[in-house]
Parts: structure tokens; C-alpha cells; sequence
């Protein structure tokens, strides 16, 4: 969920921002689609980032802390590792559907027409 919110919050400040570049797209001949799909991509690479770093990072300090606290056991050997290093497969399926939810977000809820801006440049 904090991901998903995260994604929706960088997606909205990016498509903010974006709004000058995407009037220059449409009046030079950019179909309307071309906002829902740049939105599509911005919010499918911030959280597939964003699910990737985290996944690294809980991971990393799994394996630090598991390894760690193994290592006051070394002494019992041939006794079995009290706590094996496993990878949760299931919990990584997350950086695949997290990116593909805040994908379909953001194309449901992004206008395609903009309004026309007047600029004073």
C-alpha cells in the first residue's frame, strides 16, 4: 500500500510538472493518448523501482541478521543452521504485481485531453 501510494503521489507530482511539455506535444499533433501513456510508464518505472529497492533492501538485512544471530550457533556443529536462509518467493511476486496496480491506476484515473494553456513566454 505504501508503495502504491508513494507511486500515485511521484506519478501526480510528475504529470504537475510535465504539464507545459505535454501542451507543446499537443499542439504540435500528439494524439490524447500520449498523456495516459507517458502517465502509464512514469508510474510503472517508479514502482517498479521503488518495489525493487525495498525487496533488496529487506532482503539484505534478512540474510545480515539471520547470518548473524547462526553465527552464535556455529560452535554446536554438526547441528543443522537454527534459522535457514529462505527466500520468500511469494513476497517477490510483489515486484511484479505492485508495478502492474499502480500501472492500471494511473491509466484509469489520468485525463487523455488537456486543457489548452495560454502562454506568456
Amino acid at each position: 500500500m505504501i508503495t502504491l501510494g508513494a507511486a500515485g503521489t511521484a506519478t501526480g507530482l510528475a504529470a504537475a510538472e510535465g504539464r507545459r511539455d505535454l501542451s507543446t506535444l499537443a499542439a504540435v499533433g500528439a494524439s490524447p493518448g500520449v498523456r495516459r501513456v507517458l502517465s502509464l510508464c512514469q508510474a510503472g518505472v517508479i514502482a517498479g523501482l521503488g518495489s525493487a529497492l525495498g525487496i533488496v533492501a529487506g532482503l539484505g538485512s534478512a540474510v545480515i541478521i539471520l547470518t548473524s544471530v547462526n553465527r552464535q550457533y556455529a560452535e554446536a556443529w554438526p547441528m543443522e543452521t537454527p534459522y535457514p536462509v529462505v527466500v520468500p518467493w511469494p513476497t517477490l511476486g510483489v515486484l511484479v504485481v505492485v508495478p502492474l496496480v499502480a500501472m492500471l491506476g494511473a491509466g484509469l484515473f489520468t485525463r487523455s485531453r488537456l486543457a489548452v494553456e495560454r502562454r506568456l513566454d
